[in-house]
């Protein structure tokens, strides 16, 4: 029991740690271009790249903030979902675009190929755009350059997959990754809390799927989501 009680500890003592982290990283990033702008010596460039920088990393805040509300939500058990027939591949597409600034800066080329024609089921847009958002963060953090995502039909199942060239998880990892605030030894130098792919789980989990890592992928990591479509299957576009 006092071992039990010790990791327990010892997780929430790193996951405070890397919130404190993850928070300083952009206050710090807003406090220098504040700092610009307040100079008489500034320039209208100037003050432009710093707006632009503060603007990007009072989003990365906000986005830190709502995903610890959801973790909490999800916590306990008081999340609810509005599922509506939804063009997966427009929701896609749409979350694809508010990477493609960060992915292009990052030299991060990413591949889709997603369902003909179009596929629609039916999901919470919300939640699922997140699991999507949560997925292609994962793999741009661990890629070495390409990020491949695909959505097929699988019968009355939605398949998503998000693969990277990154390092592959090891066996003994593949379902511990996606419990609060884990991360692989190792992995915490490259930042975050270990709550994205918990949330993934958590979201997948309401819409009564499963995610997991595609134990057959030999080369880079691969997540697979399935979610069943419901009533509505696909549509030409």
């Amino acid at each position: 029991k006092a071992n039990e009680e010790k990791v327990l500890y010892d997780t929430k003592l790193a996951f405070f740690t890397g919130i404190a982290h993850e928070i300083k990283t952009p206050l710090s990033l807003i406090s220098a271009p504040f700092e610009i702008l307040s100079s008489p010596e500034s320039t209208i460039e100037d003050k432009n790249s710093c707006m632009e920088v503060m603007h990007e990393n009072l989003e990365r805040l906000t986005a830190l903030t709502k995903q610890m509300l959801d973790l909490s939500i999800t916590e306990q058990g008081g999340y609810k979902i509005n599922k509506v027939p939804t063009d997966l591949n427009n929701l896609i597409g749409n979350v694809l675009k508010t990477f493609k600034i960060s992915l292009q800066q990052n030299d991060i080329h990413i591949y889709k190929h997603l369902c003909k024609p179009h596929l629609v089921a039916n999901v919470d847009n919300e939640e699922y755009a997140k699991i999507v958002s949560n997925l292609l963060s994962n793999a741009s953090k661990y890629c070495r350059g390409i990020i491949r995502l695909s959505l097929t039909k699988k019968g009355d199942i939605a398949r998503l997959s998000v693969w990277n060239n990154g390092p592959p998880i090891g066996p003994e990892f593949r379902e511990k990754i996606f419990e609060p605030f884990f991360q692989i030894p190792g992995n915490q130098k490259l930042g975050g809390v270990g709550v994205g792919l918990s949330l993934v789980k958590s979201f997948v989990e309401i819409h009564r799927g499963k995610v997991y890592v595609n134990p057959d992928t030999e080369d880079g990591t691969e997540f697979v989501v399935e979610i069943p479509i419901g009533v509505c299957s696909t549509i030409n576009e």
